[in-house]
């Protein structure tokens, strides 16, 4: 009872200022207390989720690689929760999962199916270089695709719901399996054609499959967007069809494309990056021999050659020459076959490989002449082998996780995943309730410090009155 009567008695003494701060002090420490006791019961194990008292799963610590619910007390999923495990081959996500952070499944190699879930967004890197993905089926709720979301996964095939309303230009890049990318009929931004994915009328060309090994461009279509044939090693011709006005930049950054034939109609050819063809088909005058023409690539004219006039008429043939020999009258200008505007008559070409093609006399034949040999020798050199840059947009390569970088930007050594043992009590995130303790904490201690000076001013100018005196 004295120490409270004593401690009673110096709080009566003390300044209101002093007083104030103390109390912030006092008040600093109940909150950080409170923060304290509050994170240890934050985190709670449920099957090996690991899930927060905001119902977000921020780690799987369990062991199994078929994976057929979640907590029903989880609605979401945090950035790399799931994340390099190595031994997770297949998820059924939880319908009342509605929201799937960045990276989230990212360098999960095994996994091969993931269903479920009423999730809005597919984040940046959600499935990023899940190479054994195979089967996957969009939920309808799915309004957006994010950056690299599927890139280096292993789809053959993909099918937009009629909700996305965004899709990030580098959401499949890398998907090298992927043949066919479908669209809802229903969809109102997006359409597919020929499996290929366009905006809504088809008129822009938005995204060629990676895997495509040929490709047939929609009637309809006015442009070929940016990076559309970007990283489509597997096709190496295409004819565009009469009705493409423009070639964005990057349409073909980074393609295996070596022969293309380019019609009138295209009055803009953007910059491409990586992408050096073997020869352009074209007409003269036009943006296509431009194109060619400024960059050293062999252009072949499509014109149809105007035969010279053929003169007066010479009267009948007098026969062969028997006085001089054995010897074959030369045909005249009509035994040769006219040249023909259709890529798919432009003769057999030349030998290949050695930039020494054998030409013939229709316009297909000089390509063969004068662009064969490069086809043959540099097609190989265009389809770009793996470990190249990917028109600037998975610079690095490499593995996630790894070198202090981050799972999604590459760099040197990635790690492998090991489920922790132990249960994980917070996020990562700096909870506010410690910032408003801090600065209650701080403002105590100004007031006290603020009073103790006045104190001691006072005091001094009393001793020096007293001296005075």
């Amino acid at each position: 009872m004295k120490f409270f009567s004593s401690a009673w008695g110096k709080i009566k003494n003390m300044k209101k200022g002093t007083k104030i701060g103390w109390l912030l002090i006092a008040l600093s420490i109940v909150l950080s207390v409170w923060v304290i006791v509050a994170q240890s019961s934050r985190a709670v194990e449920e099957n090996g989720f690991i899930v927060d008292d905001s119902g977000t799963i921020t780690a799987y610590t369990g062991g199994l690689s078929n994976i057929t619910g979640m907590p029903g007390s989880a609605n979401s999923i945090a950035a790399s929760a799931f994340a390099t495990n190595p031994d997770i081959t297949s998820i059924s996500i939880g319908s009342s999962i509605t929201s799937l952070a960045p990276g989230c499944f990212a360098g999960c190699n095994s996994l091969s199916s993931v269903s479920g879930g009423s999730y809005s967004a597919i984040p940046s890197q959600c499935f990023y270089n899940c190479g054994s993905l195979s089967s996957y089926l969009i939920p309808g709720s799915v309004s957006s695709i994010g950056s690299q979301a599927f890139q280096g996964a292993g789809i053959s095939g993909i099918t937009i719901p009629a909700n996305v309303s965004s899709i990030d230009p580098t959401a499949f890049d890398e998907t090298y399996n992927l043949t066919n990318i479908a669209v809802d009929p229903g969809n109102s931004v997006y359409s597919s054609k020929n499996s290929c994915l366009y905006n809504k009328s088809g008129s822009n060309l938005i995204r060629v499959p990676f895997g495509a090994s040929s490709a047939s461009i929609y009637s309809g279509a006015t442009t070929i967007g940016s990076g559309a044939f970007s990283g489509c090693y597997g096709i190496s011709s295409l004819e565009i069809p009469s009705g493409v006005t423009t070639i964005a930049d990057g349409a073909f950054s980074g393609s295996g494309i070596a022969e293309i034939w380019i019609p009138k109609s295209v009055a803009t050819i953007g910059g491409q990056s990586g992408w050096t063809p073997a020869v352009i088909y074209g007409y003269n005058g036009t943006e296509a021999q431009n194109y060619a023409d400024s960059r050293g690539i062999p252009f072949v004219s499509l014109d149809t050659p105007v035969d010279p006039d053929p003169g007066p008429d010479p009267g009948p043939d007098p026969g062969p020459d028997t006085s001089s020999g054995s010897s074959s009258a030369a045909p005249s200008s009509s035994d040769q076959q006219p040249a023909s505007s259709d890529p798919s008559s432009q003769g057999s070409g030349g030998q290949g490989g050695n930039n020494q093609g054998q030409g013939g006399t229709t316009p297909g034949g000089n390509a063969g002449g004068n662009g064969g040999g490069n086809a043959g020798g540099n097609a190989g050199g265009n389809t770009n082998q793996g470990g190249a840059a990917d028109n600037g947009r998975n610079p690095g390569g490499g593995t996630y996780n790894g070198g202090g970088g981050t799972y999604y930007n590459g760099g040197g050594g990635g790690g492998t995943h090991t489920p922790d043992s132990t249960p994980k009590t917070a996020d990562g995130d700096i909870d506010p309730r410690f910032i408003i303790a801090i600065a209650v904490l701080a403002a105590g201690l100004a007031l006290i410090i603020v009073g103790r000076r006045k104190k001691s001013v006072i005091v001094k100018q009393k001793r020096e009155e007293r001296l005075d005196d």
